[in-house]
């Protein structure tokens, strides 16, 4: 039987397109060494220049609107580095008003990953988060010369992640490539055009009838969809972890504690930066 998890009730979420008001933070290292980006309108990166044999880091922080992690205690983040153990590594830190705070990525050393991850977690109870900070660092000096870089894809706080109650028939997948074809006067055959992709669609279909779910949780989540732009969705048969968007309300069928959902996946920037496997969350 499938599983299949989306996240619910956000609480933060920087979606990695706007940089504007970052500051930046520097140790052994001198401008114009460090920069942050954005790429494609959709994921930040940061680059720094290792010219020492000291610990080098870069961080870009800004203060966000404070909120408590005994509401929102799940956390998300996906992020991948040039760099396969060698480099600048990612970090992520979140600020707490109370003083401190806590690494969500990184909290002994700096990650490294050349693929897109997604790193998850729950965060120190009743906590009063009000700041972010994402990091370029190769502690402890893991690169003493050249240049690399650290990408974030997103950073998501939220109530919970809730797994689909009792999937009893199926998740089914749907989409594919677009083409033209293209009747040419006197030529035998049409001319097939490449027109792109489209983005998959997710159906799910179970049981209401065991389990702590309820319609209304359902539709909480299709209800909140005008302040959350996209939802986290894992699902293990078929394999997918990507973002998507909630489409329907779900259908009961025939009046039985049965349900239907569909989803739909979400991207800013075009499939074509990825590779499939980092696309659809492939491991």
């Amino acid at each position: 039987m499938a599983k299949a998890t989306i996240t619910h009730n956000h609480g933060f979420l920087e979606d990695c397109y706007d940089a504007s008001a970052y500051g930046e933070h520097r140790t052994n290292m001198t401008d114009p060494q460090t920069s942050l980006a954005v790429l494609y309108d959709d994921y930040f990166v940061l680059e720094g220049v290792c010219d020492s044999a000291d610990d080098e880091e870069v961080h870009y922080s800004k203060d966000i609107t404070p909120f408590n992690t005994s509401a929102f205690p799940k956390f998300f983040v996906r992020w991948k580095t040039s760099q396969a153990g060698n480099g600048l590594g990612a970090r992520v830190y979140l600020g707490f008003a109370e003083g401190g705070g806590q690494w969500i990525l990184g909290e002994t050393q700096p990650q490294f990953n050349t693929s897109w991850t997604v790193t998850s977690g729950t965060l120190t109870a009743a906590k009063t988060v009000d700041s972010i900070a994402f990091y370029a660092d190769d502690w402890p000096n893991s690169q003493a010369t050249g240049t690399s870089q650290t990408y974030y894809d997103f950073v998501l706080i939220c109530q919970e992640n809730f797994e689909f109650p009792n999937i009893s028939e199926a998740v089914r997948t749907s989409g594919g490539n677009l083409y033209a074809d293209i009747a040419i006067p006197g030529r035998v055959g049409e001319i097939v055009q490449y027109m792109g992709a489209e983005l998959e669609q997710i159906q799910i279909i179970g049981d209401m009838s065991l389990g702590t779910w309820s319609e209304t949780d359902l539709l909480e989540i299709l209800h909140k969809a005008s302040s959350e732009p996209w939802q986290w969705f894992s699902c293990s048969k078929p394999q997918r972890n990507y973002k998507v968007t909630f489409r329907s309300f779900p259908e009961n069928i025939q009046g039985k504690p049965k349900y239907i959902v569909n989803l739909k996946e979400y991207r800013r920037s075009d499939a074509v930066h990825e590779t499939y496997s980092e696309r659809f969350g492939i491991t």
